[in-house]
């Protein structure tokens, strides 16, 4: 393994190692290391579950299901003799369904081993039995009948439901009213897929997506529609169910009435969705199908959807890139980034993930690929919640050129972050796709660099200066349109290239809420918010607790300043030996907010940097008093009408006091800065600038 990875150390790999150690903690240099050599580690085996079907006991314990009053979900399960299955399922069902109310139909097709004797064996359920062997579709829609559940839980009787199976559908139904069917990863006994969702041909054919497929994939493990969900374990609600009547009772393949009921569903503007972080183990030992039954259901089908089918559905086997999550109508977007953002620790991951959040609720397909292709949890998870297909693990790693390539006709924009990691991609992507290029480079890396070598005077800042400079500006000559969040590097690049290619984008955005109201008189201490993988931020307070701290706890004795922010360095947390000073480390988002709205002042006194600041705009959101220095507050529009700039410590110390001791003026500012927001950082202008420059113009 040791060849293989001094083989694939190039260049760009060496340079972005320095950059790293210049840019980050120690730590954090480490993490990269162990990630990177993570990515050469071969093929592991997944680990199978080896379930063997439900056998026959001498003596079976009684179960008692929960029965509530006022169930959430009512789980209908179809029987057909088998008992050990029909035990089994609900056996798992009492084990692993937590956080739901629930209530147990057993749907039973005339069966007579012992389910005749349920109730002996199992308490709590209720049983809607027909009298005759009867359809599959059938005895459900009588069963449903007896439902008290505002959901409908379908599940067939050779299934064993996973932990959280139930709760995580319920969730995702709750996040979006559109939503009307959902249906969980299937899984086989071995651990291969069984149905990731499926996909419906121009035909009328059916195919169960990803089947015998690594359940761990990336593919098969994000939010997603379906053209429809396996009649072996789909929920939908209730009301919806009514509205069609439930299952069309005239096919003879039960997989063909779930098809059906997915069609019906969107016909009267629901979506069908895949959830899956909920998992189902189906026990299919006779896998034989019956060609004859298969034809009749398929041609009825294809009669009563003609029309759509042709219209809107791919021939057999085409195609399967956007069939695979109903995305045939929809632009698809790759976004390319260093690694998954890690939104709750820094503001550049931030900005990527509202940009992304935002871009899915537009309509468009996202796929995201980080270049060190590592599963970071949890916020890989996040993005597949949001809808996003997370291109992780070794396979990507060493097949992301075959991946481009094979799918690059339905790629219509290609999102590039980042110089160091985008001079990777840019050659290659626009070699070998007519894609639209956008480029947001966070900030101009070489204008960084070349101020924090007018304060140390260290050459290996000026040369490496020059050398992003060049890099940065290669790049931006072959891209489409330029994103910057700052007006200043708008000029300068606009300058550098000539033209007008740089746009200007808010850094973040927010939702919007009536103004918030917090005592000022509650209100104490003085807050700085950053993370220190990014140097800028030790040195700005470094420099305020040598020059500017002294003075303030003079003047204002009950005081504390309030260090938040990941990766503190050893140099940071030595401030914490001073009684008024606490050093946090990460906090959550949750931790933050209850720091911004108690405490008095933000602080943001950086000596260099470049970009737009994402902590003045957040300081500003939460309506908390902001001092900075003019690095701080550098690129934003009218900003100086808003908030005043220090660049001299003394300066700087006397602001914070005098404002600190005015509870009017600190009054006014919650005015002045929740007008500002609502200016330029609200979720609709951000909606509308990603659709204006995410469309096939080239600005």
């Amino acid at each position: 393994m040791l060849l293989t990875i001094l083989k694939n150390i190039d260049r760009y790999k060496i340079e972005k190692f320095f950059l790293y150690c210049r840019t980050e903690s120690i730590s954090s240099v480490i993490g990269r290391i162990k990630n990177y050599i993570n990515q050469y580690d071969e093929e592991k085996l997944q680990e199978t579950l080896i379930l063997t079907p439900p056998q026959k006991l001498k003596n079976y314990a009684v179960l008692v299901a929960e029965r509530a009053d006022n169930p959430l979900v009512s789980i209908v399960i179809f029987v057909d003799n088998q008992w050990e299955y029909t035990y089994n399922c609900i056996k798992k069902i009492i084990e692993n369904t937590i956080e739901v109310d629930y209530e147990i139909i057993i749907a039973d097709n005339c069966s007579m081993d012992k389910t005749k004797q349920i109730d002996k064996y199992v308490k709590n359920v209720i049983v809607s039995r027909s009298n005759e062997k009867k359809g599959f579709s059938c005895v459900c829609n009588k069963a449903v009948e007896k439902a008290k559940g505002q959901y409908i839980q379908i599940l067939s009787q050779r299934t064993s439901v996973q932990k959280n199976w139930l709760v995580q559908l319920i969730k995702l139904a709750g996040r979006d009213f559109h939503v009307g069917i959902i249906g969980p990863k299937m899984i086989y006994p071995t651990g291969k897929v069984e149905a990731a969702g499926g996909i419906v041909w121009k035909d009328g054919s059916l195919l169960k997506y990803g089947n015998l497929g690594d359940r761990e994939r990336s593919e098969y493990n994000y939010v997603k529609e379906s053209d429809y969900i396996s009649f072996t374990a789909l929920l939908m609600k209730k009301d919806l169910w009514i509205q069609l009547n439930g299952f069309d009772e005239q096919y003879k393949l039960d997989e063909y009435s779930s098809a059906d009921l997915a069609f019906e569903a969107r016909k009267k503007g629901f979506k069908v969705v895949y959830q899956p972080l909920s998992e189902v183990i189906r026990f299919d030992l006779n896998n034989v199908l019956n060609d004859n039954m298969e034809k009749i259901s398929r041609q009825k089908f294809f009669r009563k959807w003609r029309e759509v089918l042709q219209v809107k559905y791919y021939p057999y086997k085409q195609n399967e890139f956007l069939a695979r999550d109903c995305s045939r109508k929809k632009d698809t977007i790759l976004v390319i980034d260093h690694y998954v953002p890690t939104f709750d620790k820094d503001a550049g991951s931030r900005t990527v993930y509202q940009y992304v959040k935002c871009l899915v609720k537009l309509g468009y397909n996202v796929k995201f690929m980080g270049d060190n292709f590592y599963r970071s949890e949890p916020y890989t998870t996040c993005f597949q919640q949001l809808g996003v297909e997370v291109l992780y693990g070794s396979y990507y790693f060493k097949n992301w050129r075959k991946w481009f390539l094979t799918n690059v006709k339905n790629i219509n924009y290609i999102f590039l972050n980042r110089p160091h990691i985008s001079i990777k991609y840019i050659d290659f992507v626009k070699k070998n796709s007519n894609a639209k290029v956008i480029y947001y480079g966070h900030d101009l890396h070489f204008l960084r660099e070349w101020r924090e070598y007018l304060i140390t005077k260290n050459e290996m800042l000026k040369r490496s200066s020059e050398q992003w400079r060049r890099r940065e500006l290669d790049i931006m000559r072959k891209t489409d349109v330029i994103f910057t969040l700052s007006t200043d590097e708008q000029v300068i690049i606009n300058k550098m290239l000539n033209n007008k290619k740089a746009v200007i984008m808010p850094v973040f955005c927010f939702k919007f809420k009536n103004k918030m109201k917090y005592k000022i008189k509650e209100r104490k201490d003085i807050l700085f918010v950053g993370g220190f993988n990014h140097r800028p931020n030790e040195n700005a307070v470094v420099w305020f607790m040598e020059n500017i701290w002294p003075q303030i706890i003079k003047e204002i004795p009950e005081c504390r300043f309030i260090i938040a922010g990941s990766n503190p360095t050893d140099k940071i947390k030595t401030f914490a030996n001073d009684r008024h000073v606490v050093v946090t480390g990460y906090i959550s988002d949750e931790k933050l907010m209850e720091y911004y709205q108690q405490c008095r002042i933000s602080v943001i006194p950086l000596r260099y940097g470049a970009g737009v600041k994402g902590k003045i705009i957040e300081a500003m959101y939460y309506q908390i008093a902001v001092v900075s220095t003019s690095i701080g507050t550098e690129g934003l529009p009218d900003i100086d009408d808003y908030i005043n700039s220090y660049d001299k410590a003394e300066d700087f110390s006397k602001a914070v006091i005098d404002l600190y001791k005015d509870e009017n003026k600190l009054q006014c500012l919650e005015h002045k800065y929740a007008e500002y927001i609502q200016k330029y950082f609200m979720e609709d202008r951000l909606a509308k600038l990603l659709s204006k420059y995410f469309s096939k113009e080239i600005e």
